[in-house]
């Protein structure tokens, strides 16, 4: 388990080595997460925001990446392909046909010291669908630890880095919590 308190905290060399990284990141997927349950919006000028973007970029054209599938929608389909495991997953964790793009999950934040706190079950799905069984999940935007706990309790490694000291005791403390 490693959890960085702040930009100083992490490695010389490992800080060397990303700001020698100038190749382009190759943007692969987006996918919008419709958060059920997101906090209204305190300023009246505006709507509340009730989704985020998740960006999915690689360094290579050859990269890791897990299939997943989802039940079928149309039971012709499952006829006609009894060998598949269903559909190939939209960016659609709603499950309806007619909404590409969007994963509805319940945020669950409410009473948690983070305001931001990610659901266990969105980083259960980004994690198994980006890190390979044994590899390692970087969490550059820590927060209140969800990345850390999710990928111990699938069998990754991680590295979390958090710039803000109030969160990074508050992940501290909800790891070492869901330990016990």
């Amino acid at each position: 388990m490693n959890i960085s308190l702040s930009i100083n905290e992490i490695p010389e060399d490992l800080r060397k080595y990303f700001r020698r990284r100038r190749e382009p990141w190759i943007h692969r997927m987006s996918i919008i997460w419709h958060k059920e349950g997101a906090f209204p919006q305190p300023h009246g000028d505006k709507f509340t925001r009730n989704f985020e973007n998740i960006l999915v970029f690689t360094k290579n054209k050859q990269y890791y990446f897990k299939q997943l599938f989802e039940p079928f929608t149309d039971p012709k389909w499952a006829a006609n392909h009894p060998d598949k495991p269903g559909r190939n997953m939209r960016s659609v964790w709603e499950f309806t046909p007619d909404e590409n793009d969007i994963w509805t999950i319940n945020n669950n934040a409410a009473g948690k010291k983070h305001h931001a706190t990610y659901p266990e079950e969105l980083v259960r799905r980004a994690i198994e669908f980006g890190c390979p069984e044994g590899g390692v999940v970087l969490d550059p935007f820590f927060g209140s630890g969800t990345t850390g706990i999710v990928a111990e309790k699938m069998g990754r490694s991680w590295i979390g880095i958090e710039l803000n000291e109030e969160y990074c005791k508050v992940a501290i403390e909800r790891i070492n919590n869901e330990k016990k």
